[in-house]
């Protein structure tokens, strides 16, 4: 007999649902050795790390730019930041996936058969063997989604700093969002079209015109475990086969998508800014494409 038995695989079985959720309950987005609570003011750390970072890049942009314009006596080439709006939408999904497949081979031993070939007698074992086996599996996800919208005309006054933007308490929640988002080193690269003039990013809202800046961080962490006891005995075989016995797996994906474009007019006096319609689009195209991409990627 090969294996430890029925009763090795309840401790795995039981880590592995512990770990993982086992696919039949709303996932949790905290891992196991972190709280709700850790959840929650991670979110939040994020958010103003987002905040953070977009206050100093708009502002560093600013600030070279009107040192280049008094260098150089040119006209200044960014001060349409001042009419643009950045949207941030964070999207955080788990996927929690379990299956269990148990196979059976009932075995019926036959006499040997013997068959000459040429001048020698050959012996040749016989056996019957039925199988039987089943599937049984089940997957959780959960797609949380935050969005909130920023005026670049808020962040302008003021130098910038060099503090990093970057929370030091550790992430215990596991977002893993929480590093450098490059969106400063993004944000110089996208400028410089505009100053060698070969785009032209409005300051409004044009129909004709489609300039959009856009910054995505993704994250993706999959772990998975299984186990497999077999049992070889005469009249029985059990899980002899390729497939895991029992399988889970956790994926974790984390989402920051950020869009940068020239405001609308807010019909509300004192609302939010909006952003305008083309900038709108390709912020929704993206939210779209991540949709369709979490859809594909978890079990039917």
């Amino acid at each position: 007999m090969k294996g430890a038995g029925g009763r090795g695989i309840l401790p795995i079985f039981a880590i592995a649902c512990a770990l993982s959720g086992c696919g039949a309950f709303v996932p949790e987005i905290e891992e196991f050795w972190s709280s709700p609570g850790d959840v929650s003011i991670k979110v939040n750390a994020i958010e103003s790390q987002v905040k953070c970072e977009l206050r100093e890049s708009v502002r560093a942009l600013l600030a070279e730019d009107a040192a280049l314009s008094r260098q150089y006596g040119t006209p200044r080439q960014l001060t349409w930041l001042n009419d643009w709006a950045a949207q941030v939408t964070l999207t955080l999904t788990i996927l929690e996936t379990t299956a269990f497949n148990p196979g059976l081979s009932l075995n019926t031993p036959l006499n040997n058969a013997a068959t000459t070939y040429g001048a020698t007698t050959i012996t040749v074992p016989q056996s019957y063997s039925f199988g039987l086996g089943g599937t049984l599996s089940s997957n959780a996800t959960r797609i949380d989604t935050i969005t909130s919208i920023y005026n670049l005309r808020d962040f302008a006054n003021g130098s910038p700093s060099d503090r990093t933007c970057i929370p030091a308490q550790p992430a215990n929640a596991d977002l893993f969002i929480q590093s450098d988002l490059k969106l400063k080193q993004w944000l110089y690269e996208a400028m410089l079209p505009q100053y060698t003039g070969i785009v032209k990013y409005p300051d409004k809202p044009n129909p004709d015109v489609k300039n959009v800046i856009s910054h995505e961080v993704k994250f993706e962490i999959v772990s998975s475990g299984n186990a497999t006891p077999t049992w070889k005995l005469i009249r029985v075989s059990a899980n002899t086969g390729s497939s895991p016995l029992f399988g889970t797996s956790r994926d974790r994906t984390q989402d920051l998508l950020i869009t940068l474009g020239p405001t609308t007019q807010n019909k509300m006096v004192g609302g939010p800014p909006t952003l305008s319609t083309a900038a709108q689009n390709s912020h929704l195209a993206s939210q779209i494409g991540l949709a369709v991409a979490a859809s594909v990627r978890a079990p039917q």
